[in-house]
């Protein structure tokens, strides 16, 4: 490849990094903006390449989503577990997992809507 070739890739390659790395802030304002709580149970854990592959599954609005994703905070014998997601209204396949907010034995599904804040106390987050 010539320089001015190798130029126009590297421009090329660049611009597509911004454009994910825009794309990733814009989804992530999103779900702050309009992210709801429910709560997700963990149906399976496996092994994988970069930690442990976990299946979640959760309800909003009546509907039944279920997820994948890879994490090392996650254990083999977290399977059942229950955990806080927030979950955005628009994309509610798109979720963030709060790890550090024990659900309460209390709460044993989440309303129709969701939560619009964490529905336990400041003093009880890890």
């Amino acid at each position: 490849m010539s320089k001015r070739g190798n130029s126009v890739f590297y421009s090329a390659l660049i611009l597509i990094i911004v454009a994910l790395i825009i794309k990733n802030i814009y989804e992530a304002n999103r779900l702050n903006r309009n992210g709801v709580y429910v709560i997700g149970i963990i149906e399976n854990v496996k092994g994988a390449s970069r930690g442990r592959g976990v299946n979640i599954v959760y309800m909003y609005k009546d509907s039944l989503f279920r997820n994948y994703f890879v994490t090392d905070q996650i254990h083999m014998s977290d399977k059942g577990r229950r955990f806080f997601l927030e979950i955005d209204t628009i994309k509610p396949q798109k979720f963030s997992i709060q790890f550090n907010v024990p659900v309460p034995d209390s709460l044993q599904e989440s309303p129709y809507n969701g939560w619009d804040t964490l529905p336990v106390a400041l003093y009880q987050v890890r």
